[in-house]
């Protein structure tokens, strides 16, 4: 019995692809293999299922009815399949996901949150770090980023996005010479996210003109440390409008050079190239980019 419905699956590959060599493709097995399997099937049933020529090959009228099961029960098989390797990996995956931590305020970490009461199998790892984890060594699954970066050994799915704005108290903006032209930041004290390059993209019309960074007068791997230094009044930074939406609500920051000096900034879920998503993994990346 199992190698007749073997037989079926293989008939039915047939059938779908047109051609015994589409068929064996599919199913990673050789072209004789299949054909075997074909006549085999045949054999059993004591008639004709294909028309075979050397290029094609079309279903006869019996070839026709039993193509219409077989295609039920393959597909039954893999909804079978399917439902029991989701149900498992509900049951048994630990999923590794690491998030910087200034986006445990933005509206993509509700998202982690929703995904993790939709599925109460999977046991989430959450590293919050403004530190990049290291996806190509094995110690997260997937990791949630902004920005842009060229790693070809990752491949990513953007799945939000958000705006740094350059920000400082109005007490700090208020002892610095009028802005007459943004060159004039130069003059300035900035508040530096060590992580990533000293330069503030200084935009007109949409298009990048040059780039500006003043005297650095602290350096932190933190975003929320660069805010606090900012919120000290020691000097002006880049940061997410998410994180300092309420600063800026409640008068304690200014935005500076607004739509000028704005950066924007992707949200991508990254995880290596060369890497077999777990299930677990993929649903979250797909829970993650619906909209």
């Amino acid at each position: 019995m199992l190698d007749k419905l073997k037989s079926l699956a293989v008939f039915s590959a047939v059938a779908e692809s047109g051609s015994f060599r589409g068929a064996a493709k599919s199913l990673g097995l050789a072209p004789s293999v299949v054909s075997q399997h074909v006549s085999s099937l045949e054999q059993h049933l004591g008639t004709a299922l294909l028309y075979r020529s050397t290029r094609h090959v079309s279903l006869t009228t019996e070839g026709e009815k039993l193509y219409g099961y077989a295609k039920k029960i393959v597909q039954t098989a893999e909804e079978a399949l399917d439902e029991f390797a989701s149900e498992a990996n509900r049951r048994l995956t630990d999923l590794r996901l690491a998030i910087p931590a200034v986006l445990c305020s933005h509206p993509v970490f509700e998202r982690v949150t929703d995904f993790a009461r939709r599925h109460p199998g999977i046991r989430l790892t959450i590293a919050t770090s403004d530190q990049q984890h290291s996806l190509l060594k094995g110690v997260v699954d997937v990791a949630i980023r902004m920005g842009q970066f060229g790693d070809s050994e990752l491949k990513s799915k953007v799945i939000g996005e958000e705006r740094a704005v350059l920000v400082g108290t109005a007490h700090y903006v208020g002892e610095q010479p009028p802005l007459t032209t943004p060159s004039d930041l130069k003059n300035w004290h900035f508040i530096s996210f060590s992580p990533v390059p000293n330069n503030l993209e200084i935009r007109e019309m949409g298009k990048k003109v040059y780039g500006v960074w003043g005297e650095t007068a602290a350096a932190t791997d933190s975003v929320e440390t660069v805010r606090h230094l900012i919120l000290s009044g020691l000097g002006v930074g880049l940061l997410p409008m998410s994180l300092i939406a309420p600063d800026l609500k409640a008068g304690r920051l200014e935005h500076i050079l607004p739509g000028i000096a704005d950066k924007p900034l992707p949200i991508q879920a990254v995880w290596p190239r060369n890497a077999t998503l777990k299930t677990s993994a993929r649903a979250l990346i797909d829970h993650l980019s619906a909209v």
